[in-house]
Parts: C-alpha cells; structure tokens; sequence
C-alpha cells in the first residue's frame, strides 16, 4: 500500500477495518464517528472498488483509489446536509441511485455525511433502503452524535469510532468513582461565591478530556435524580433538582456535539450554583 495512502488512515479501529476488508465480508452499512471518519470511510470505498487490491485492501495508487481519495470517484456520492438538514428529497435521490446497476465500478459506495441531521421522513426513507439494500452498493453514515439516529438504522449497520474524538461511552463504574466527587460540589454550592464557583470548575474537570466531563457531569445527573426521588439530600427543592437534572441531561448532549467543553463547564456550575441559592 502507498506510504501517503497510510498516513492519511491513522486511527484506532484501522486494524479492526482491514480485518474486515481482508476477510471481504464488508456488509453494506457502516456509522462512523470521530475526526477520522471521513478518511475512513474513503478507504472503505476504496477497498471495495480498487483495481489491484493487494490481500483485500486498497492499492492507494490506481486509477479508482485516487478518484476515491480525491472524491470524483463517478460510483462514490458524497451526501452533505442542505441548511443543516437531509430532507426526504435527497434521500429519496439516492434510494433511485441506488437502484441503478455501477458502471464505473464494482460497488456504489454513499457517504452521508452528519448524518444525524436527517428530518424524520428522510431518516424513514434510508431505513427502507437499509432493510433491503440494492445489490453492490455501500452506506456510509457519518455522525458526530449517534444518538441522534433512529435506532432502527443503527441496528442495521456497524459502528465504529474513528480516531481520538471517537463518540463517547458512558462507563458506570467511572461515573460511580466521581459520585463522592460530585455530592461534595453539590453540597458546597449554597457556601459558595460566584468566583469560587468559577474557580471549582477550572480544577474540578479538565477542559481537554471529554470522556471524564461526560462521566462527572453523568455523576451530577445520578445524585440530582436520586435527590428527587428522596433518596438523597441536596440543596435543591424537588422543582430545583428536576430543573438541574434536565439541564444536566441537556450537558450530556452538548458534549457529545463537541459544544466548547471550557464554557460548558463553566456555565453549568453556575447555574448550579443559582438554583441551590433560590
């Protein structure tokens, strides 16, 4: 394979995706998610129309990849939101596309790209293709935030994360470990002042590790519920414990759409902080 090919497909799941090109059993729907999700559905693509595969994978230099890298690949149909939306128009262009038989390769390969900005009718459409794909073509779904996707889609496709900012996993026992972290801020709230609030939110999380801001901010959510399910006593009226917990269950989300994590924090430690005062 071409050195340059292998600079550009660096990530974690590189060695679960030649597995999956070398034993040629491809499926016909990926999600990916991450930086790297676009470089690795083009080697997907190419995988799956190279003219001198090389033990199942790619070549990187013949005609076919370097249309693929470039994406002017005629069987290759990148899919971007129009206004921040797929409308049901679009998918219902590439379910006719796909009918068509490839000419130009093997294999009609369909890169949606954030595919999670599907409107429900466009999203109904795709799972109909899904449920019975044409013969020889491919569906790439990329997502920042795969929660977003019906879940009948999921179902149908395989999902990796690609690269560093891969989608997020909550893990419970990380979340367990920062409960006592969190119960102690939540306690402290009606003590504090507005600069110490900001101050806590500095040393409390780091801004550059997603995965512990999603894990504390789940943590706050858990003792927020149980509050108001009288198990637990904050600072917080049932009313403020309910608005809290939205607003945290709001965070999560955020997170997963890469929103600016240090302003995040920030913002949600402070209205914390508000409620437990009123």
């Amino acid at each position: 394979m071409n050195e340059d090919y292998e600079l550009r497909f660096l990530t974690p799941i590189k060695d679960q995706l030649e597995a999956i090109a070398r034993g040629g059993v491809f499926g016909h729907a990926f999600i990916l998610s991450g930086d790297d999700a676009y470089n690795a559905a083009l080697f997907l693509a190419q995988c799956n129309n190279c003219l001198t595969p090389i033990d199942g994978l790619a070549c990187g230099d013949c005609q076919v990849c370097r249309k693929i890298a470039a994406g002017v690949f005629e069987e290759l149909h990148i899919i971007y939101p129009e206004k921040n939306l797929h409308r049901i128009e679009k998918m219902r262009s590439v379910q006719e596309i796909a009918t068509r038989k490839a000419i130009y390769g093997r294999v009609k390969v369909f890169i949606i790209v954030n595919a999670e900005l599907m409107q429900e009718a466009a999203a109904n459409s795709l799972l109909k293709t899904l449920e019975e794909p044409p013969d020889n073509t491919l569906f790439i779904l990329l997502a920042d935030n795969i929660d977003r996707l019906l879940p009948t889609i999921i179902s149908r496709c395989q999902v990796f994360g690609c690269g560093r900012e891969s989608v997020a996993i909550i893990d419970d026992n990380e979340v367990e470990k920062l409960i006592p972290q969190a119960q102690e801020l939540l306690l402290s709230l009606p003590q504090l002042q507005c600069w110490q609030v900001l101050l806590r939110a500095k040393t409390v999380i780091s801004e550059n590790d997603k995965q512990q801001q999603l894990h504390y901010f789940t943590a706050l959510l858990w003792l927020l519920v149980s509050s108001i399910r009288g198990e637990r006593q904050l600072p917080f009226t049932p009313e403020q414990a309910l608005k809290s917990a939205m607003m945290m269950e709001n965070a999560i989300d955020y997170i997963y759409r890469n929103i600016n994590r240090k302003i995040l924090t920030d913002v949600i430690f402070l209205r914390l902080w508000q409620n437990a005062l009123r």
